[in-house]
């Protein structure tokens, strides 16, 4: 890869903000413009495997990738169709989902997913939709999702995880996407979605998650894994232990209903 490839490739598997489908999104078109020139894909694919190890969807990818260059199929229909394929699945998503959140004004997330943003964009379009977004510590990518529906006509709400309570008492649901959807239907997602899950429970509202069909797993393992205690905080004193999570994971009898491209 030349200079240019290398530093997009760099910041693509550093990105510590954009969720899963994001990812994937970015990775799909990274391979479009620079596949071309790799001149082992089988050892960068690999290498991206270790990389995106955490994401199911995009380890499925991967691997259909693998398969298309073993069978040496035009890989330029590969790229092209994955992101047509995407747009339907947002679409199907929808339409699943769209009976269930028609009547729904006031709508709690977290974190930034672009399938969460995909569907409330498409209910603007049918219902006048309020939107109460946690920041998601420690990355903040909940500005990122405030800013993306800034720019449409959405009136948007930025809160702390502190202040969940007061607002999913007054929600009438709660919606996250899936970084991965575990055998028995646990669901896991951003830190501070369980805690949205168990005020819905505590409320009696609707905690819904949107996903694409490619997040399901076929186990049920989940290992969280620690994250850079900078991020929390730079220079504790000594004898403060920090912990930095991403991730959690939310059982399946807390979740009214998980909608994907079926």
């Amino acid at each position: 890869m030349d200079k240019k490839a290398r530093s997009d490739y760099k910041r693509l598997i550093t990105d510590r903000t954009s969720g899963s489908g994001d990812l994937l999104l970015k990775l799909n078109e990274f391979c479009k413009k620079y596949f071309h020139d790799i001149e082992q894909p089988l050892v960068f694919i690999e290498q991206a495997q270790k990389h995106f190890s955490p994401f199911q969807n995009i380890q499925e990818y991967l691997e259909s990738l693998k398969t298309t260059i073993r069978s040496k199929k035009r890989l330029h229909k590969f790229f092209d169709e994955y992101r047509l394929n995407n747009k339907t699945a947002y679409e199907k998503i929808f339409i699943n989902a769209l009976p269930f959140l028609k009547n729904k004004k006031s709508i709690l997330t977290i974190s930034n997913s672009r399938t969460v943003f995909e569907i409330i964009n498409k209910l603007s379009a049918v219902n006048t939709v309020k939107l109460t977004i946690c920041e998601s510590r420690p990355k903040l990518e909940g500005r990122i999702l405030a800013k993306k529906f800034a720019k449409r006509k959405i009136k948007i709400e930025l809160i702390t995880e502190a202040m969940a309570s007061a607002f999913a008492s007054k929600c009438d649901c709660a919606l996250i996407g899936a970084d991965t959807i575990l055998k028995d239907g646990s669901v896991v997602n951003k830190v501070g979605s369980l805690q949205l899950a168990l005020l819905c429970k505590h409320y009696k509202k609707p905690f819904y998650v949107v996903a694409e069909k490619s997040k399901f797993r076929r186990n049920q393992k989940f290992i969280q894994k620690k994250e850079l205690q900078d991020e929390i905080w730079k220079s504790p004193p000594e004898g403060i232990t920090i912990k930095n999570f991403y991730f959690e994971k939310i059982p399946g009898t807390l979740i009214t209903k998980i909608f994907y491209d079926k």
